[in-house]
């Protein structure tokens, strides 16, 4: 049999096997069954929310209170119907705030940071899942909050009630598909990132920093799911992790766009390059001595790299439209292509 011939077999086959697979899959009378497979319902009963400057009743989580009326410290207090399930654990989202519950007065559950002075480590926002005691319906619970982080003051997300692994499975679930695309791209990612030490013959690191532009991608997309707390507790990982990444992101996109297509702008390339680096040093300097959090050097960052993303955007359409480069052609397309995607 000629190569081609079994290139194309090989292919064919693959594709078979692939569609008889997911034909099978689609067809199944059943496909509920989970280990899981419990319900779980918003807490979308009234709530009294106050800081020390406003108080309004009979209002529905989420809440945000107005910008002149938030403080460090509020409270949300419902009364529990008196037809509540038995056995019941409640998931709060705390964004970046302490928290402390209490039932007819008695506290149930507090996580309250202990703060040191130096290294100042992030604040982090995380699930907490509280499971009430027996004979809780009827009763009035009380979820207290405190924050240091000014645009999370005020902040009450939404609260729900199930089994305990009935709520974890569904903040898993909720991110499946973004789980499965992310761990795809760090498992390129890390491919590329070996294979580039082998395949010296290609002349220069872009594999290298293709495979660094998808493994820091994918670790930011799992951070940002909120579903990283489930495998890792580490105060800096889940409070920082996010943060550094969108820093290193652009030097990895910029070291391989200048290797594949836009290498007679190097030093345009370098100036940024630097400065994302002074900003990674900076921002994790900043946070450790405790003069500028993560959240807000953020800022800083996303305006540098929206600059870099916009030079990027002109440069490539200059060598195409400019210089006729059909190489730029190719890549300005797939990286409007591939910006779309991300909106979507």
């Amino acid at each position: 049999m000629q190569p081609h011939l079994k290139v194309k077999k090989i292919y064919i086959t693959s594709s078979m096997i692939i569609i008889t697979i997911a034909l099978l899959a689609f067809f199944s009378p059943e496909k509920a069954l989970f280990l899981v497979d419990k319900p779980i319902s918003e807490m979308d009963m009234k709530w009294d929310v106050s800081t020390i400057k406003q108080t309004y009743e009979n209002v529905k989580l989420p809440y945000r209170f107005k910008d002149y009326e938030k403080n460090a410290l509020f409270n949300a207090t419902t009364v529990l119907p008196k037809e509540f399930p038995e056995g019941i654990s409640i998931l709060v989202r705390a964004s970046m705030q302490d928290i402390t519950v209490y039932l007819e007065g008695q506290e149930i559950f507090k996580d309250e940071r202990i703060r040191q002075e130096f290294p100042v480590y992030p604040e982090v926002s995380m699930w907490h899942l509280i499971t009430l005691p027996e004979q809780s319906a009827g009763k009035e619970l009380t979820i207290s909050y405190y924050s240091r982080i000014g645009v999370f003051q005020g902040v009450i997300n939404e609260i729900l009630y199930g089994t305990g692994d009935a709520l974890i499975h569904h903040v898993i679930d909720k991110h499946m598909v973004g789980l499965i695309v992310a761990g795809f791209m760090m498992l390129v990612g890390l491919i590329a990132m070996i294979a580039s030490f082998f395949l010296k013959h290609i002349g220069d690191q872009r594999l290298f920093y293709l495979g660094a532009f998808s493994l820091t991608s994918s670790i930011w997309m799992i951070s940002e799911m909120r579903v990283l707390q489930w495998s890792i507790g580490n105060r800096f990982v889940l409070g920082g992790i996010s943060y550094l990444m969108i820093t290193l992101i652009p030097i990895a996109l910029l070291r391989y766009l200048e290797a594949a297509v836009l290498w007679s702008y190097k030093r345009t390339i370098d100036f940024f390059v630097t400065i994302f680096f002074i900003l990674f040093w900076g921002t994790l300097g900043l946070q450790l001595v405790g003069i500028v959090p993560f959240i807000q050097s953020a800022m800083v960052v996303n305006v540098i790299m929206g600059l870099s993303i916009l030079w990027i955007g002109m440069t490539m359409l200059y060598e195409w439209v400019v210089k006729k480069r059909t190489l730029a052609k190719h890549y300005f397309i797939v990286s409007i292509q591939s910006a779309s995607n991300s909106n979507l």
